[in-house]
């Protein structure tokens, strides 16, 4: 078996799709199935490779951006049509790269599974908003099979066929003196950690983020401190250290390059946050709750999903400021509730979100439509 794992994501940058698509390349490559991603390029470190026995075909597009959709999806499919003895073509959210990935496995005589990892905003403009729905027209008519990460996106695309695979994270050994460390690096050994792990792009509410942040610091009986883990264009970095120096907030909050791997710093965290738009099922939100963290969300996509409203942490309208102020400070103020909301996220994610159980139901698509004829 040779499988195809086709994303519109860089491999050099963190991102909720790279690091699905990386859990089920290592469970099978350790059953001795050949896997190959094509992806676009980006200049930087190699962030979510998981084995150098995998093969990674990245497709030259950061020099033209302008062109970048049209040449990710010819140069995927120049590449899927050598991928040696391939088997299926994975492909993950509706792109134009996944257009090509289906005819690629057609002419090949392979099945293609489609992934949705969430409900995508609809484009303002009339054109882009008619293409996206004609490319998700297109992939849901003709693809072998489609899957979605959590209710809300197979809600929405009213696809009855479509099978529900929801995301999932193994449990880690939570070592209270590793944490003790990583607070040390921070310089917060007495402070409540409020800490974010994604993409700092404007859809993932980073903005509202800093802002909720400055407005709790004033208010809270404990000293807080900001740790924001993450990638993002130039641009988009250049404009977070800017407004976290017009706020004058420097020095309550870390800045880290996602160059490191961010799950080890859950340890040292108390509370998480993720005040994204939209979403699928964050794979940070379900580590940082194996981890046995609180998390103040926002309740939009699948996070309504893994998160229950004062159970595992609080939800909050997308782009609620002051609803995130809030939450944020009714755990910082009581601790014993802090710690059994996170006590409670981490027996949620063991009993309803898995890695194993993720990863078998994947497996099991697999075999199922290697058995299909071809047309």
């Amino acid at each position: 078996m040779h499988v195809a794992m086709v994303f519109p994501y860089s491999v050099r940058e963190i991102t909720g799709i790279g690091t699905v698509v990386k859990m089920i390349s290592r469970a099978l490559l350790s059953t001795a199935v050949n896997v190959t991603w094509v992806v676009p390029d980006r200049p930087g470190p190699f962030l979510v490779r998981p084995d150098s026995s995998l093969t990674v075909h990245e497709i030259s597009v950061s020099r033209y951006l302008h062109l970048r959709d049209v040449l990710l999806a010819l140069g995927t499919f120049r590449r899927l049509m050598g991928v040696p003895n391939l088997s299926h073509v994975h492909a993950h959210s509706p792109h134009l790269q996944s257009i090509a990935a289906l005819l690629a496995s057609r002419i090949r005589g392979v099945p293609c599974i489609v992934t949705f990892h969430g409900v995508l905003p609809r484009p303002r403009d009339k054109t882009r908003n008619r293409l996206l729905s004609a490319i998700e027209g297109f992939i849901l008519r003709n693809a072998d099979a489609i899957t979605t990460v959590s209710a809300a996106a197979r809600n929405a695309l009213v696809h009855k066929e479509a099978v529900l695979i929801p995301n999932g994270v193994d449990i880690p050994v939570v070592s209270r003196e590793e944490g003790k460390t990583i607070r040390r690096e921070w310089n917060c050994e007495s402070k409540v950690v409020l800490l974010y792990a994604g993409r700092f792009a404007v859809i993932k509410g980073v903005d509202i983020l800093v802002r909720g942040f400055e407005k709790a610091l004033p208010l809270a009986t404990r000293p807080l401190h900001l740790v924001l883990i993450g990638s993002g264009d130039p641009a988009e970095l250049d404009h977070l250290r800017v407004i976290l120096k017009r706020l004058e907030l420097k020095d309550s909050v870390t800045l880290i390059d996602a160059t490191e791997d961010y799950r080890r710093f859950l340890p040292g965290a108390d509370v998480y946050l993720f005040p994204s738009f939209r979403e699928g099922m964050p794979v940070t939100v379900l580590e940082a709750m194996a981890s046995g963290i609180p998390v103040v969300a926002s309740r939009t996509g699948g996070i309504p999903e893994i998160v229950r409203d004062g159970v595992e942490g609080h939800l909050v309208e997308p782009g609620d400021v002051d609803g995130f102020v809030q939450a944020i400070l009714a755990l910082v103020e009581n601790p014993d509730e802090r710690k059994a909301m996170g006590q409670r996220a981490r027996q949620r994610i063991a009993e309803d979100f898995s890695q194993s159980a993720m990863l078998e139901k994947y497996v099991k698509l697999y075999e199922q439509l290697a058995g299909l004829p071809r047309g």
